[in-house]
Formats: structure tokens, sequence, C-alpha cells
């Protein structure tokens, strides 16, 4: 939905320009599925480790230029090691030419791998999605996407960056074990066939809207003819702004009066304001090594985690609140770390903010939610495997979002249907919120980390499935799913039939 996407992002009228005259030679598109280990349970061969195989072996064997695309920074990064350690054994001169790229590493570090990529100074580079748009990489042969990356538009954005001029190119899709994944390389049609899915906007996101109005007025005084520009939300929250000493009315035009330059709080590359430093302390003097939103630091950063830079592990000695600094040091470890959160979520309800609807075999809604989520835990996990080795308590305040949700509930007489039956509907709740989160990435164009899926019993005395934006004030994927909740439940319903495990 290329136009209207744009109309909406800037309320113009748009004329869609699509044909592409761009050279592209021919690409083999594999989709890969991993070897099953636990048939009982449906469980395959991980993706990392088929890509750490394929990777080294493109490398090592054929001098094919190659990345790797990840959902996650540790992945990319624990990647990075493998590949490492394996070429360092199959092929020792080239171990040194693939690097890991993502979103943490400090502005000259990534200009820097950029340049050696165009130059074609490395053969490698494991990434996140940081890569998939809007630099040039130069030439690569081949492209490996480890896990779907939750739509069909991402998965050829990422495809597409292997053989960008004339040659031939591989591409190769390596599923995960998630339901997901498993139904894209068992429908081929489907993702062949499938058309790239539509973009969501909310230019009346007021946390957004309120962002865009601070600039508009730093920049020129605006007047009711420019407000309309906004939508007609802009004059309350115009009025808001007043209130906080950042706008003032003087003859019927609106003029800046806070005192900050309000761009300056805007970060381009994360929607989460609150950024934290970290600072490698090896060497005795503070160096800063990157940075990461409040999130990341929460289920990456604690006190006691292994962080991974570079294919690097650092032990993290604090965490400070504070000042935002998470302090590390450099250290070799066996394993890593990951951080284990619940989330909470509140329904607010103030007037007709919520839109409730009854059917025969549901109840659904839609409205604006407090998801409280609390990072208590951390795992240790050995290296090249899924081995715990052990726990450890976390003591994190509460990370409070304010966003839009959408619920789905059972009728009544069907969950006491259920409990007579001698059923526990509750814990087969949780694993229908599981399967709804699985396939809204393919339904709603997004990251499988935009949206979050829990089960509740609190907020309508009854349980209830809750979907909800990451992103303060929403961004309307949970408005989607509401719009069209008999498609995504039949599609989580028919991943659940679909899935070979027992």
């Amino acid at each position: 939905n290329p136009k209207e996407h744009a109309e909406a992002l800037t309320g113009l009228p748009m004329t869609v320009v699509d044909d592409d005259g761009s050279p592209c030679g021919a690409k083999y598109f594999v989709l890969w599925n991993p070897p099953i280990i636990d048939r009982s349970l449906g469980l395959r061969c991980s993706a990392s480790q088929e890509a750490e195989r394929l990777m080294a072996f493109l490398i090592a064997h054929y001098s094919a230029p190659t990345i790797a695309f990840t959902r996650a920074r540790r992945t990319a990064e624990l990647l990075y090691r493998y590949v490492r350690e394996t070429l360092e054994k199959q092929a020792p001169r080239l171990a040194a030419k693939v690097r890991s790229y993502r979103g943490g590493y400090l502005p000259e570090e990534r200009r820097e791998l950029e340049r050696m990529l165009f130059s074609g100074e490395l053969m490698g580079v494991m990434s996140t999605n940081a890569l998939e748009l809007g630099i040039d990489i130069g030439s690569l042969e081949a492209c490996l996407v480890v896990g779907y990356p939750g739509s069909i538009a991402s998965t050829w954005q990422q495809a597409g960056r292997a053989g960008r001029k004339s040659d031939e190119s591989l591409a190769v899709l390596i599923a995960s074990s998630q339901p997901v994944d498993q139904y894209m390389v068992s429908h081929p049609d489907y993702f062949f066939g499938q058309r790239h899915e539509d973009v969501i906007t909310d230019p009346r996101n007021p946390f957004v809207l309120a962002a865009h109005l601070r600039c508009a007025l730093q920049e020129l005084p605006l007047d009711a003819g420019d407000l309309e520009y906004f939508g007609p939300d802009t004059p309350g929250i115009v009025r808001i702004l007043a209130d906080v000493g950042e706008a003032t009315e003087i003859s019927g035009r609106w003029y800046w009066s806070g005192p900050e330059y309000p761009a300056g709080d805007i970060n381009l590359r994360n929607a989460d304001p609150n950024t934290y430093t970290i600072e490698d302390v090896s060497s005795g003097k503070p160096r800063v090594i990157g940075t990461t939103d409040e999130w990341n630091a929460f289920t990456s950063l604690h006190t006691e985690a292994i962080y991974l830079h570079e294919g690097e592990t650092y032990f993290v000695e604090n965490l400070d609140l504070e000042r935002r600094v998470a302090t590390v040091r450099a250290q070799e470890t066996d394993y890593f770390t990951v951080g284990v959160d619940r989330a909470e979520i509140r329904m607010i309800r103030q007037g007709d903010a919520w839109t409730e609807q009854k059917a025969e075999r549901w109840q659904k809604g839609l409205g604006p939610a407090q998801v409280t989520s609390l990072v208590y835990m951390f795992r240790k996990i050995k290296f090249y495997g899924s081995d715990s080795l052990g726990f450890g308590g976390l003591n994190l305040p509460p990370h409070q979002l304010y966003t839009e949700a959408a619920y789905v509930a059972p009728p009544r007489n069907l969950l006491r249907a259920l409990r007579e039956a001698g059923l526990q509907p509750e814990e087969g709740m949780l694993g229908a919120a599981n399967a709804i989160a699985g396939v809204l990435p393919a339904l709603v164009m997004c990251d499988p980390a935009d949206i979050g899926a829990v089960k509740d019993s609190a907020n309508l005395a009854t349980p209830a499935i809750f979907i909800y934006d990451r992103f303060e004030g929403g961004v309307g994927y949970a408005r989607r799913v509401f719009e069209r909740m008999d498609e995504v439940l039949a599609a989580a319903l028919e991943l659940v039939e679909n899935c070979p495990c027992q």
C-alpha cells in the first residue's frame, strides 16, 4: 500500500511509480527447513546453527560474500562468534574478514563497517535489520535470512541485499521451530504468491503528533490554517503544550515558548527516548563502546549479565539507572545470559474510550491500556547449545507503557463446559496467545517484537487474550487486529492444526 502509506504520512495526494528499471540477475531462493531433533515436540535444529554452517561453507568453499540477517542483536553477535571460530579452523585467512553489525554500535564503528562492506574488504557480515534498508553495502552474492523476519515484505527486502547488480545470487530463508516459520516453508505457494503486507501508519498517535508540533512550533509560528494540516486532534494537543509552557498564543498564532531544542529529543533510530551508555572499564579508564534503549538495558545489561559486542564477551559490573550507564569489563566466559520478563495489562476505562463488541463465539474490544513489564530474572546459557547453567534474580524497576490494546474473550458458557470436562481453559489460552502472536506479523506488517500478547483474567472478570502495541500511544497494530479478529483467530487455528508436534 505505498500510495496509502505515503498519503497518511504526508497528508498529500500521491502517485505510485512502480516500474523498476534497476539491473537484477537471476536469484535462487531456497526455503531451508533444519532437520528435526525431537519429533514429539516438533523441535528442529536451531536456525542459528544451520546459518553458522551454511555461512562458513559459502565463505570458505566458494569465497561468496554473504550477509546473514537475524531477528535479534544477541543472535547476530552469537552467529558472528560461531562463524568466526569455524572459519579459524576451516579457512584461517578468512576469519578476520567477517564482522557483526547492529544497532547500539557507535556511529563511527557503523560507518567503518559500512565502508569495509562497500569496498569488498569483508566476506561476511551478520546483521539485524539495521542493514535492511538505506545503506549501500556493495555487491554480495548470498543472503541468509535466519528465521522468518515477520513479514513477506521484509523477507524480500533482506533477500534483495544480495545480487544487486546483474550477477546471479542466492537467498536462503532458514526456518526456526516457530509455527509461523514452519508454515512459510511448508506452504511455498503462499510465500511466493502472497502480496506484500500493508504498512500501518498512525499520524494521530498523540505522542508522535505532540513531538511533530513541538518541532514545527520551534521553526515557525503556526496559525489555525497551519494546524489543520496536522489533523483534528491538533487544537487539544497545542493547548496541552500551552499548559506546560511550551506554546503561547499571540493574535491568533501559536509560538514556541519552550526552553530547549525539541528536535534534539527525537531519536530517528529508536522510539525509546531513554538511551543508556555502555562503558568498558577493562583498561581502567572508562571507554564508551555502545548505546542501547532502556528495555534492552534491562534485559541485556543488568548486573551480572554477559554483554556481547563484536563477538567478544563482557561482564556487566553495574547498571546505574540514574546516570543510565552500564559498566562492563572484558571477560572470557563459556556462557551468555538472557533476561526473563513478565507483563501485566490494565485497561484504562475513561468514558467511552473502549469500543467493545459481542458475537456468538467471542467478545472483543479495543482501547487504551497500561502495560507493566518486569525483568525479574536471567538465565545463563552455554555457548554452542541451549543448556541452562543456572538462574539469577534481578531487582529492576517495572517498565510502563501507555498504548493501545485489543482483546478477545471466549463466551462464559464455553469456559464452563471446558471446566466441566476436566480441562483447564486458562492453560489453553496461554497457548492461544502464543499462537496469535505467532501469526500477527504475517497479517499485520510488523516485527514480532512490535506486538505483545498476554493472557489476563483481572480486567474483565473472565479470561481474555490481550494484544498490544509495544509503542507509546500505539501505532495501529492492535486496531488492525480488532478489525480483523475473525481472520486472526482463523490463522492461529490453522497454525495449530498444521503443527506436526504431538
